[in-house]
């Protein structure tokens, strides 16, 4: 459809789409190396607070840029356009396709040759024989594995990546913000009795809980102060104040209660990239985004925020 025919200016949106469809896909593995580094680092320790550590890593050190033209901020990888590898969960889907990811005649993923070093020298000799896959591959029986060999059944996909298909709780993240549900995660752990049988292992999993809403903040901190960084260096005035509310924005969300919808959306975006980060699935679903963005779209309607 012709921009100029359109009842809103879209030149935005269509430059920001054009850029991602006109990039090459390729392998993203700097997630993978964090999460492996922060493995090595935390052996010994409960598997969820493992987890949760390298995650927060992965939030510490992560890749984080702001795009020109960008105004909600966020990648769950380091590429535009990048296929996030699990190692936690299936190292193996790649080293399968190792040779042949970048000239597959269906979705192609373009691999780097450092990035292949990298998977052969230090993702891949770690994770063989950890990962979730090969843990549910020596569990299921026999008659189940003889019809998944045959192709009356295809289950592999459920093991070796996320499930997907699931709505987590947006609208919450937005209303209570890291504030408030760290506060309800220390008010659940204050509640417990590690004398009494399972509270032992709910301490460890809230525990757990704590460190990744510390990571989720350290990532938004990061972004606020990458956009304040280029703020001070853009000579285009228009796009300075963008980049200042940008920092703005992401200084108050997803710690805090949104109070916009612009900060309800980027809190939403945020809580999206970090599920991604966690766990890469094809069907993570915001739900009724519709229905919980309303109020603060409507709140910014009233009072004059937006036309």
């Amino acid at each position: 459809m012709d921009t100029d025919q359109r009842p809103y200016d879209m030149s935005r949106i269509d430059r920001l789409k054009d850029r991602v469809v006109s990039i090459r896909p390729e392998m993203d593995l700097e997630n993978a190396r964090l999460l492996t580094e922060g493995f090595q680092e935390t052996e010994g320790e409960p598997l969820v607070v493992r987890k949760a550590k390298a995650f927060r890593k992965q939030c510490q050190k992560k890749s984080v840029t702001i795009l020109e033209g960008e105004l909600i901020v966020g990648c769950s990888g380091s590429k535009i356009r990048g296929g996030i590898l699990c190692s936690d969960t299936c190292w193996s889907v790649l080293n399968d396709e190792l040779d042949t990811i970048s000239t597959r005649s269906y979705d192609p993923f373009y691999l780097k040759q450092k990035d292949r070093q990298m998977f052969e020298q230090e993702i891949r000799p770690y994770w063989r024989g950890r990962s979730n896959y090969e843990e549910w591959l020596a569990q299921i029986p026999d008659d189940t594995r003889e019809l998944r060999d045959n192709g009356v059944i295809y289950i592999n996909r459920k093991a070796v990546r996320g499930f997907g298909e699931t709505t987590a709780g947006y609208e919450w993240f937005i209303r209570e913000g890291l504030a408030g549900i760290e506060a309800s995660i220390k008010t659940r752990k204050a509640k417990l009795d590690l004398t009494v049988p399972g509270d032992y292992e709910k301490d460890y999993y809230l525990t757990s809980l704590l460190i990744v809403a510390d990571g989720m903040q350290l990532l938004a901190h990061r972004y606020s102060q990458e956009a304040a960084r280029l703020a001070a260096l853009e000579e285009d005035v228009k796009r300075k104040t963008e980049l200042l509310e940008i920092a703005e924005v992401c200084s108050h969300v997803p710690a805090n209660p949104a109070r916009t919808f612009r900060e309800a959306l980027q809190a939403l975006y945020f809580y999206q990239i970090c599920i991604f980060m966690e766990q890469n699935a094809a069907s993570y679903n915001p739900g009724r985004m519709d229905q919980y963005l309303f109020p603060y779209y409507n709140d910014d309607l009233q009072n004059g925020r937006i036309t």
